[in-house]
């Protein structure tokens, strides 16, 4: 019985013309891989946005205009409470500083610090009421905030949300907080997954050797040649990079609480990887009968142009699973929240489905063949599937 197998062989370019100065097209990998890390940083904006509600306490990076902020506080309309409480919490030297402020010079650290002592003093007063606008977006927030959190802390909020469309745009809104921290951590987390991609594919699926005939191979990554580990490997060093900076600013942050959060986006920027993946023909499964194989035209590696799993769409399916099924957890199961549990979690799973994927894919590494016991991929998978499970069993919160 003949079967019609898909056959793809799709144009690599999204068009037929060469961008202005580059010299080349737009490539349907390079666009994938464009837009996960697009939709990747909104998805962090979300979860880290909703991180931020448990720290609704004002920090120093908050303020985003210190002197219009002190000239606001120096011209104050003493009958309204919000600003009587405020004074009440600030120490009489900080006063005398507000009030002997001058305007265009840049208040000293020692009234900023007290500014956000005094902030932070009456987001905690229990007599002061916060009084809200009717804004849809805070009403939202609350709500959800207040399934799983005490009376207090859900007051608290609500003092954190009405000093924001007080001194609005002076201190930024925990939305905007989330949106600078999304910036710097998908900045260091793109770059680290490129560099480190391209120097695990060198070190485990190349022969290195080629490169002192061609060092500049080493930067061409749109050619391919990138590995997935390697990028795991260099997004957490990317963390780590970020992490100080980002203690600095927000100290309750740390190295695993940010791998928490950047998880879950991840899954789907690998996603879109795997489909680009897909459109340039490479990391092919191994030649099968199944009626949903798929022939390549022009395999990437020059192989048989035979019938073959579409592995690429596999781990794609798999990693679509795992990006809405812990999605959908993050908001449903306070447990996840808890420190490395979520990377823990997703680090097991991640790479246990790779590992058992890679038995229907061609062996990449130069170093090994398909007659070898375990694929380079399955080899490099272990180690991080063994670090998720420390994370989930033996890490203390």
């Amino acid at each position: 019985m003949l079967i019609g197998y898909l056959h793809w062989d799709p144009n690599r370019a999204m068009f037929d013309f060469n961008l202005p100065f580059l010299g080349r097209p737009i490539l349907w990998y390079g666009f994938l891989f464009a837009l996960g890390f697009f939709i990747a940083y909104w998805v962090l904006v979300y979860l880290l946005h909703r991180y931020f509600l448990y720290h609704s306490e004002v920090f120093h990076a908050d303020i985003a205009d210190w002197p219009q902020l002190v000239h606001k506080l120096k011209n104050r309309d003493q009958g309204k409470d919000l600003f009587k409480r405020l004074f009440a919490h600030c120490s009489a030297d900080i006063q005398h500083q507000i009030k002997n402020y001058q305007e265009g010079a840049f208040p000293t650290k020692g009234l900023q610090q007290g500014i956000v002592r005094g902030f932070n003093a009456l987001i905690k007063d229990e007599k002061w009421e916060g009084n809200l606008s009717e804004i849809p977006y805070v009403q939202r927030q609350l709500k959800w905030f207040q399934r799983s959190s005490s009376a207090t802390s859900l007051q608290r909020l609500r003092h954190r949300f009405a000093l924001e469309q007080m001194f609005k745009p002076y201190l930024k809104t925990l939305k905007q907080r989330a949106r600078a921290v999304a910036e710097k951590l998908t900045l260091y987390v793109i770059v680290g997954t490129l560099v480190g991609a391209r120097i695990g594919d060198v070190l485990f699926y190349q022969d290195w050797r080629l490169l002192f005939d061609d060092p500049s191979s080493f930067i061409r990554v749109w050619e391919g040649g990138l590995a997935s580990h390697g990028g795991a490997v260099g997004i957490l060093c990317a963390l780590v990079f970020v992490d100080r900076s980002l203690r600095r600013s927000y100290p309750f942050f740390s190295l695993i609480k940010i791998l928490d959060l950047v998880v879950i986006p991840t899954a789907f920027a690998a996603v879109c990887i795997r489909l680009g993946n897909f459109f340039n023909q490479e990391i092919l499964g191994k030649p099968t009968e199944v009626p949903w194989a798929v022939i390549f035209g022009h395999p990437a590696d020059g192989g048989a142009v035979v019938p073959r799993h579409p592995v690429q769409l596999y781990e794609a399916m798999a990693y679509a699973l795992i990006f809405f099924v812990f999605f959908y957890l993050w908001n449903k199961k306070p447990f996840l929240r808890k420190e490395g549990k979520m990377s823990g979690l997703f680090l097991v799973l991640t790479f246990t489905a790779r590992f058992f994927l890679e038995y229907y894919k061609e062996e990449q590494s130069v170093y090994l063949n398909n007659t070898a016991l375990f694929t380079m991929g399955q080899i490099l998978s272990i180690p991080f599937i063994g670090w998720g499970l420390w994370l989930i069993f033996h890490r203390k919160d």
